[in-house]
């Protein structure tokens, strides 16, 4: 059955060493921009392995298009996080003397206690000195930018013309119509959107088919199998059931036979690494290796967390407060473009979470909710209620929406939170 049904199984032993030990390795946008992106660990096992691998390395010219369109922004915004966090330090400190002066004329008692102020003041000044030589200590991107053009020098290809592109987009369009991947996850959540280069106009939501093409021109034309290194988690280039990645996408590994004659293999960053010492001499340990990939957990959960909106600021806060402050926030965006009518809730799930022992699970449950709607869902309509099944140590949330969830999503962003949390995402189902 193998021979018609490859793209369900594994490489064996064997075919992996062979694999590993011929292929070209293709790193995919995110990868280039975790060289900015990691922490020093991190990122120097990255670009020992870019140096270890730079002859057998090649990039399709859509990744390197992607890349150079965000690398200055990724400066930008790195440099500018230090500057901007000094002036929320600032106007903390001016924030609590404002406060001061606005009740201290009431009551005779409440005074502004001068040492206190003094301590508080110099830790501020403390923090912002710290920022500031932190800042000037921070990596020259730059030069990481020069390193990686280096690496990839002549290792990109050619571009397709217009031509090309407009009857690439006519394939991409019938294909997202019948979820064949990759790219159909990006068909609505990046319409529209467009960027201009060396005369040619290239629509964003085609970029993973258009750089599918390019691997499968690339392999086809040089007989070279291909392993293709990605932190895309969307269920267009993976093989996701019952909410659990098993690997890569079926039908990518049977459309790159059929139309190349040769290998491909997927992994993401962390799987990559877990694999290298097995098959490339680099000049790595193995203790390198683990704390990179214990660098790139705490990468990825700092920024899941960085996204849930903050409702805990209130010491009043409680869970009926949040459902309430949801409630209206939804309410008004329905208003605004929708009647608030069930009918456009054409689809509904229920996720089912073990509880777990923490006393605001369901809150944190709710804001993680919530905060995959705003990031990836964020034109659509949606609800949520929840319930306590008690006798089953289960947690139920009912969603009613009006798009199609990507269940894989869900379980992959749970699941970088369970190292820190006690509850779990066991099921989510349409119904």
């Amino acid at each position: 059955m193998k021979k018609y049904f490859a793209g369900f199984y594994n490489p064996s032993v064997e075919e992996f060493k062979n694999l590993w030990d011929t292929c070209t390795f293709v790193f995919d946008t995110n990868i280039l921009l975790h060289s900015y992106r990691f922490e020093e660990s991190a990122r120097e096992v990255l670009l020992i392995i870019f140096e270890t691998l730079k002859e057998r390395v090649w990039i399709p010219y859509q990744v390197a298009l992607e890349y150079h369109h965000l690398i200055n922004k990724e400066k930008l915004d790195q440099e500018h996080a230090y500057d901007q966090l000094s002036k929320e330090l600032s106007k903390i400190q001016g924030a609590v003397e404002e406060k001061f002066k606005k009740y201290s004329p009431q009551h005779t008692n409440l005074k502004l206690n001068e040492a206190l102020h003094t301590s508080f003041v110099n830790s501020i000044e403390d923090l912002i000195t710290d920022l500031k030589d932190q800042k000037h200590a921070h990596p020259d991107l730059e030069n990481i930018k020069y390193k990686l053009a280096e690496i990839f020098d002549e290792k990109v290809g050619n571009p397709y013309t217009q031509e090309q592109l407009t009857e690439i987009y006519g394939q991409g369009e019938e294909r997202f119509s019948k979820k064949i991947p990759p790219g159909f996850k990006d068909a609505k959540t990046k319409e529209g959107q467009t960027k201009f280069f060396n005369g040619i106009n290239y629509e964003d939501r085609f970029g993973d088919y258009v750089l599918w093409k390019q691997i499968m021109d690339y392999s086809k034309e040089n007989n070279r199998d291909i392993i293709f290194v990605t932190d895309d988690q969307k269920e267009d280039w993976w093989y996701i059931a019952s909410g659990k990645t098993l690997g890569i996408h079926p039908e990518l590994v049977q459309e790159f036979s059929r139309n190349t004659n040769q290998s491909f293999y997927m992994y993401n960053t962390k799987r990559f690494l877990e694999n290298i010492l097995n098959f490339i001499p680099v000049q790595l340990t193995e203790e390198q290796i683990k704390k990179a990939i214990e660098s790139i957990n705490n990468y990825k959960r700092a920024v899941e967390e960085s996204q849930i909106p903050n409702y805990t600021q209130n010491t009043s806060f409680n869970l009926k407060k949040l459902t309430d402050i949801m409630d209206n926030a939804l309410k008004k965006t329905r208003d605004t473009h929708r009647k608030p009518d069930e009918k456009y809730y054409q689809y509904k799930y229920v996720c089912l979470f073990d509880k777990g022992q923490g006393q605001e699970n369901e809150r944190i449950i709710i804001n993680k909710l919530h905060n995959i709607f705003k990031k990836y869902y964020n034109d659509s309509y949606y609800e949520v209620s929840h319930r306590e099944l008690e006798k089953a140590r289960l947690l139920e949330y009912n969603i009613q929406t009006d798009i199609e969830l990507d269940t894989g999503l869900f379980f992959y962003i749970f699941e970088i939170f369970q190292e820190d949390y006690d509850f779990e995402l066991v099921s989510l189902l349409e119904i």
